[in-house]
């Protein structure tokens, strides 16, 4: 489901920016309150999660994508 991905989406944006560890936990805590994925697991992936992971990195900082809104440069390394 679309929100399922975007709180998913949310939480490793928080972390990609760094953000303070105090809101990634309060982001997460809400998550999990209300029943949203916080795990690959949970998100229904459970095999070749590494290959799955370096696909999504790949399309996600393909040119043109919002990624490169960052006001630092994301690679999918």
């Amino acid at each position: 489901y679309h929100g399922e991905k975007v709180a998913f989406g949310t939480l490793a944006q928080l972390v990609l920016q760094n953000s303070p560890m105090d809101e990634i936990e309060t982001v997460l805590g809400f998550c999990q309150r209300v029943g949203l994925p916080v795990t690959l697991a949970q998100m229904g992936v459970k095999e070749g999660i590494d290959e799955k992971i370096a696909a999504v990195a790949k399309a996600t900082c393909a040119e043109g994508e919002t990624i490169h809104n960052m006001p630092f440069a994301v690679t999918p390394e």
